[in-house]
């Protein structure tokens, strides 16, 4: 879904990127967009039920030389709300580091 989000040949330009904008800078920006560095953008929804926790989105690093953004979604079951939320931190730090290897020079 987020991807279509992303797409505007799926919905328009301007509404793609209305969507993504809402999807910034949300109240909830300890998750993937915590451990990444200042000025990162991140469009994401948190979710939550019971005990699973997840965060889904899109990042927009900065110092990708090609200028590509890249997907992520993690969820955790079974952990307490704090315990996810350092999980989907590490793993987002660890895509991250990982993706901007692989996109340098």
């Amino acid at each position: 879904m987020i991807k279509k989000i992303a797409d505007p040949s799926y919905t328009s330009p301007q509404l793609s990127a209305e969507m993504l904008e809402l999807m910034t800078d949300t109240s909830f920006e300890d998750c993937l967009p915590g451990p990444l560095p200042q000025g990162t953008r991140v469009s994401h929804k948190i979710g939550s039920y019971e005990n699973t926790f997840s965060d889904a989105g899109i990042v927009f690093p900065e110092e990708s030389s090609k200028g590509q953004e890249y997907y992520i979604v993690v969820f955790s079951e079974g952990d307490t709300q704090e315990e996810a939320i350092k999980t989907i931190r590490d793993i987002s730090l660890a895509a991250y580091q990982a993706l901007l290897r692989r996109d340098s020079p």
